[in-house]
């Protein structure tokens, strides 16, 4: 089983970037180190001028993407059974990656090894300068949590094809794990600039350019399923 983890790395401010890394430095990292499962390889999407700067700055070894086309073509290049995304500055579990592949192998023993499974994990939400941790409005089956893991037998989309609200549009089955497997780190930077990476992003899903879809038109309809269900892990 092929397990990668991608995270937006990729920033035109060197400032904001590095005001990122520090945090990252606290929560992501060290998250990474701890896995319980160490099956997994992490892939940024960067700017490339700054890889080699990443390279010394981050002391974890990654998979550099030449933005979201790299991703595509690492996508297309390569079979990724599970694709998780996780922002360079949030938190996770030392379980968290042992739980998405033990809860695929469970929806693929239950459904079949072809099934396409959404796996989302439903956030608390950890403001920094306060130290509060907060619980956040549920995500439902059609309102997809910003922590998601794709997978699929054959790589079709990758995790970033759509806003992460809605990425349920490509799965079969939709499973939501328990709440304390992942944090959304807010922090000053994020409040006012976290959605910046994703401005490119947003133009493609709105239709006005796509370089990124694998072989999917920009204007296509989503996937539709004869047999999609949803459930909780």
């Amino acid at each position: 089983m092929k397990h990668l983890i991608v995270s937006r790395c990729e920033f035109s401010d060197a400032e904001l970037l590095e005001q990122y890394l520090r945090v990252s430095h606290d929560y992501f990292i060290p998250a990474l180190k701890s896995q319980t499962n160490n099956n997994f390889e992490v892939a940024l999407i960067v700017n490339n001028k700054h890889t080699d700067a990443l390279r010394k700055k981050i002391d974890y070894p990654f998979i550099a993407l030449d933005g979201y086309d790299g991703l595509v073509r690492l996508v297309k290049s390569e079979q990724i059974d599970i694709m998780t995304r996780h922002d360079i500055d949030d938190w996770m579990h030392d379980n968290y990656i042992d739980t998405i592949q033990h809860t695929y192998q469970k929806t693929k023993d239950q459904y079949g090894s072809d099934i396409t499974v959404l796996i989302q994990a439903q956030p608390t939400k950890l403001l920094l300068k306060t130290g509060n941790e907060v619980s956040m409005k549920p995500y439902s089956d059609n309102n997809t949590s910003m922590f998601l893991s794709l997978c699929q037998h054959t790589s079709r989309v990758h995790i970033y094809q759509r806003n992460h609200r809605f990425m349920w549009q490509f799965a079969q089955v939709v499973v939501t794990l328990k709440e304390g497997l992942v944090k959304w780190v807010i922090h000053p930077q994020c409040q006012d600039t976290c959605r910046l990476p994703l401005l490119r992003f947003l133009r493609i899903f709105e239709g006005e350019r796509s370089t990124s879809c694998l072989d999917i038109p920009k204007n296509a309809a989503p996937l539709s399923w004869p047999n999609c269900c949803h459930r909780r892990a």
